[in-house]
């Protein structure tokens, strides 16, 4: 059962300067007997093409392409973490009207890490338009390690789009990463899966320094929803990955694989007085 009080409602609505919520959700359409995260790509999460040559971690320029040309003008929202490790959004512009040709557009910011993306903006009465091209091309990707088109980098989010063609109009990934300065209070964690499927989910945590995923929590799901509250919230540190998996446990089709967790980001320094403020 959720934890609801004043204080988590200032939280939610934004009115708290001492914590903030994230919401992080994904969805994946392609998962087979082998662990993938649960995110639109299919397969694992590349964490390590954040890395330079050396095996370090160092901030990226991001690179939105979209794949399909003449579409109305769009604006794309990136968030994510920028070089500093805080939290960090800019706006993309996507314009091709009368081009014949795909688009791509770099990001004037580095990015540490890159955890959603959505539209923001499309050009006024072609709604309809940019519906149907997006449903039938996969729409937009976006890389980070850019060299040309023939060469794109890695792969980080993709296909604002479900397997019906339904349009989500913004990423489905299920990872997050701790802001620097702050301590994340896990919440709950849940997935689901397609009638009549199972599967096996896994929480996954990766501290700072540390080239290991740890899983923390494993459980089955079929046909219904599986929700995990946390009473206590468990405690993750600044600068923790955090990703959710899952795998098929039995057939040979694929199945499509939900999945969310909710975090309250509390300031370290509240954090070390031990309390949560609220």
């Amino acid at each position: 059962m959720a934890f609801i009080n004043d204080g988590m409602i200032d939280i939610a609505l934004g009115k708290n300067n001492r914590a903030d919520h994230i919401h992080k959700f994904g969805y994946s359409a392609t998962v087979t007997g082998d662990e993938s995260t649960i995110w639109m790509p299919g397969g694992l999460y590349p964490w390590s093409a954040w890395l330079d040559g050396d095996g370090v971690e160092e901030p990226k320029t991001v690179t939105v392409r979209s794949d399909t040309s003449a579409e109305p003008l769009k604006i794309i929202t990136i968030q994510g973490l920028g070089a500093d490790w805080q939290p960090l959004s800019e706006d993309i512009t996507l314009d091709r009207l009368g081009d014949t040709t795909a688009d791509f557009v770099q990001t004037t910011n580095q990015f540490r890490r890159v955890f959603r993306a959505f539209v923001k903006y499309t050009e006024p009465n072609t709604t309809i338009t940019v519906r149907e091209s997006a449903a039938t091309t996969g729409d937009i990707q976006i890389y980070i390690n850019w060299v040309d088109w023939s060469n794109p980098g890695n792969l980080i989010a993709t296909n604002f789009k479900g397997n019906n063609n339904q349009i989500f109009g913004q990423t489905q990934m299920c990872v997050f990463t701790i802001p620097e300065g702050f301590v994340g209070l896990l919440m709950n964690v849940n997935a689901s899966c397609g009638v009549d499927k199972s599967a096996n989910v896994q929480l996954y945590t990766r501290a700072e320094g540390s080239n290991a995923f740890l899983c923390k929590e494993i459980f089955e799901v079929s046909s219904a929803k599986a929700v995990i509250d946390y009473m206590p919230p468990q405690v993750i540190p600044a600068k923790t990955d955090i990703e959710m998996r899952a795998f098929r446990n039995s057939g040979s089709s694929t199945i499509s694989v939900s999945g969310s967790f909710d975090i309250i980001l509390l300031k370290q320094d509240l954090a070390s007085q031990g309390s949560l403020g609220f």
